[in-house]
């Protein structure tokens, strides 16, 4: 199920004016999961962290982002931007989601975006993320879509349609309540706790 890339030479500048491109992304998905001023968001799977730092301006000055990331350089390179952009309202986990996320409190929303093709193990990533999340958080995922052209994002083969996504969110105690196909390829699920 999984496409695997290596990201240990990743270009995160290149991986962040990528992000940079689905700018109206984001912007719908703070829109569709109302993230608001003082919420607690977590970010799985934040790369560069273009992503984050939009979510942690949409929550400040009392709300929190924990952005989620097993890539060493990624790290460094998400804490050099966040203190060159004077961002004091994230907190940074550096670990595979995949592993239990005690270090991660109770969260409002949860965005999952361009992250589950990889995982070798999705059902346990979600059964992770559902601990993390408050019974009335909200679970945001968004994946490239295998009915788009295949012009950017994981080969088409590698990607999870929408029935994948809602099997595996079924399977670890989600229900979904709103889904919309997208630009870039997309397509994306808001889902809450059962």
């Amino acid at each position: 199920m999984s496409h695997r890339e290596d990201f240990a030479d990743a270009d995160w500048s290149k991986m962040e004016r990528h992000q940079r491109e689905r700018t109206a992304l984001a912007e719908s998905w703070m829109g569709l999961t109302h993230m608001r001023g003082g919420q607690t968001v977590v970010d799985i799977g934040s790369g560069p962290g273009w992503f984050v730092r939009l979510y942690a301006r949409r929550v400040a000055p009392d709300g929190w982002v924990y952005a989620v990331e097993a890539s060493p350089k990624a790290v460094a390179y998400l804490r050099r931007t966040l203190e060159e952009e004077g961002i004091h309202n994230v907190q940074i986990v550096a670990k595979d989601a995949q592993q239990p996320l005690q270090e991660v409190p109770l969260a409002d929303i949860v965005t999952i975006t361009d992250v589950l093709h990889h995982l070798d193990h999705p059902e346990q990533f979600l059964r992770n993320v559902r601990e993390r999340l408050r019974p009335d958080g909200k679970l945001l995922i968004a994946e490239f879509s295998p009915q788009g052209s295949g012009s950017l994002g994981p080969p088409l083969s590698e990607r999870l349609d929408l029935e994948q996504v809602t099997v595996l969110l079924e399977a670890t105690g989600f229900q979904w309540f709103i889904q919309q196909q997208q630009a870039f390829e997309h397509y994306c699920l808001l889902a809450q706790p059962r």
